[in-house]
């Protein structure tokens, strides 16, 4: 363990971002019991999926997701995992400047007493991306990244420390129990999706083996259920402490906004803008990766895969800046882009995530065996939660849109009546 202790670290990195933050909102929702084995469900099809990829690759002599799908589906598959790909990881990173745009400024602004204005949000946007996420970006290694991810789950066990600070008075006495749910099957469907897109690192299985010396299936079988475990702890941990601590409570989905105002507050959204932008590099990867190999290894893809990820340091250069620029641009200029992410995530998060490994592994693993049975299940749930997930993002849409509607009429009604109000 202790020699794939820094593949844990970037592979447990990869894993953690935004969702952790929802883990209160989500064990409110269902009830703390069924919240934790949804999470620990979660891990296990995690765990499953990516050693699925694997060991499907091993069985194919395959080296990437995308060339695993050629060998399955020839070129048209291969062109519907790069598509998948692109959307998915550029969307999270979109999510990533949203995020960091909504909880820096606001900083700033109270630290300089200046104005909290869209201009600012820009500027620190482009700051941020221009003096910390694209040098990290134009790493080639994966093991240099190490050292700025263990600092990143390190910030997490400190939120843990914080939400306990804030819980304990009603875990010393016992309040928290007669307010809190245990079990509440109704919320499940709303949150297993939130679950298993949490704990995903699909996208970045193939990233993380080719990093490891002399790679394996029993290592890289340890390293993803490390890094599984691990972030499986830390989200039980947010989730069962955050709700008992504001179980008094409306709990949003982000827990940063049931804080009290305070300057440990303050600190706690630096850490985890920092963290977001540490974060990165482990998007862009699987991505930069998907977009070479769809722009520049679409004639004759079998023979590209023999010689590995590598590309030309002017590609590598171009796609990664084009990544971020394009990212950049989007998450400033449309911050309230959250239902075009839910809508990724639901279906191109899911194909990746479930999905797809398990119709790849059912398709290379031909015989008859209790795995296959299995693949074959995860593969059915993944439907379900496209289907699902799908559908709650659209009513989402269409609740917002009918409220906005309602709020509207009577604006109208009032101009009617005075047009100078």
């Amino acid at each position: 363990m202790a020699g794939n202790m820094k593949h844990v670290v970037n592979m447990a990195n990869s894993i953690v971002g935004v969702s952790i933050l929802s883990m209160p909102y989500c064990f409110k929702e269902t009830g703390l019991v069924l919240g934790i084995l949804l999470v620990l469900l979660s891990g296990l099809v995690t765990k499953k999926t990516c050693m699925f990829l694997i060991r499907s690759a091993i069985m194919a002599r395959r080296r990437s997701y995308e060339f695993l799908a050629f060998h399955v589906f020839g070129v048209s598959g291969k062109l519907f995992v790069e598509l998948c790909m692109i959307l998915f990881l550029i969307g999270i990173c979109i999510s990533f400047h949203v995020v960091m745009g909504d909880l820096a400024p606001a900083i700033i602004a109270r630290l300089m007493d200046i104005e909290n204005s869209p201009s600012l949000r820009c500027t620190l946007l482009i700051g941020v991306t221009v003096l910390v996420v694209l040098p990290l970006c134009l790493l080639r290694n994966l093991d240099s990244l190490a050292s700025m991810s263990a600092c990143s789950i390190g910030f997490y066990f400190f939120l843990i420390l914080v939400i306990l600070w804030h819980a304990f008075p009603k875990l010393m006495d016992g309040s928290w129990y007669h307010m809190a749910e245990l079990f509440r099957p109704s919320g499940a469907l709303q949150v297993l999706p939130i679950c298993m897109l949490g704990l995903s690192c699909q996208s970045n299985v193939f990233e993380i083996y080719d990093s490891i010396p002399d790679p394996d299936v029993p290592k890289m079988r340890s390293v993803v259920n490390h890094a599984v475990n691990l972030c499986c702890a830390l989200y039980i941990s947010v989730g069962f402490l955050g709700y008992v601590a504001f179980v008094d409570q409306d709990l949003a989905g982000n827990l940063i906004l049931s804080f009290p105002s305070s300057h440990l507050t303050e600190g706690i959204k630096v850490f985890f803008t920092v963290s977001l932008a540490i974060s990165f590099p482990l998007m862009i990867f699987p991505c930069r990766t998907s977009i070479h190999s769809l722009l520049y290894r679409r004639n004759n893809p079998s023979s590209f895969d023999l010689v590995g990820n590598y590309m030309p340091e002017s590609r590598f250069k171009g796609i990664t800046i084009g990544i971020l620029a394009s990212s950049l641009v989007v998450g400033i200029l449309i911050p309230n882009i959250e239902f075009v992410l839910g809508l990724l995530g639901s279906t191109m998060g899911m194909l990746i995530a479930l999905f797809l490994p398990s119709l790849l592994f059912i398709r290379v693993h031909s015989k008859a065996s209790a795995e296959r049975l299995l693949a074959q299940g995860i593969m059915l749930v993944g439907i379900v939660l496209i289907v699902t997930g799908t559908y709650l993002t659209l009513s989402h849409i269409n609740q917002v849109q009918t409220e906005q509607q309602a709020q509207a009429i009577p604006d109208l009604a009032k101009n009617a009546i005075d047009p100078n109000l």
